[in-house]
């Protein structure tokens, strides 16, 4: 399961290459992990090992991620309708159902 105090602490970001962490392949062809920025001052990028110690898959932690920006995400548009990543939550976007696949 989960650790309940983190689960809205967990975002999307570029995948860096960090040491086993579990990457999504978005269809647009960018390569996302999840990192995990909690009150606590915890900061973590979530692993293989964490999937199998919470008994989950990363479509869950995916779905979880994407809600989490999505919820106070502030997107808005410029008079020209430019969008601009002003929060960092932009991701969010990208997470939303049948916008990613798996590897």
């Amino acid at each position: 399961m989960i650790p309940f105090d983190i689960e809205e602490w967990m975002f999307p970001e570029f995948a860096d290459g960090t040491n086993e962490a579990t990457v999504l392949y978005h269809d647009c062809g960018i390569a996302f992990q999840i990192r995990v920025e909690s009150r606590d001052d915890q900061r973590f990028v979530i692993t293989n090992q964490h999937l199998l110690t919470w008994c989950t898959t990363i479509e869950k932690i995916s779905a979880i991620a994407g809600y989490s920006c999505f919820s106070y995400n502030s997107l808005r548009a410029d008079p020209d309708d430019v969008y601009h990543d002003e929060d960092g939550n932009t991701f969010a976007i990208l997470f939303a159902p049948s916008t990613k696949v798996l590897s």
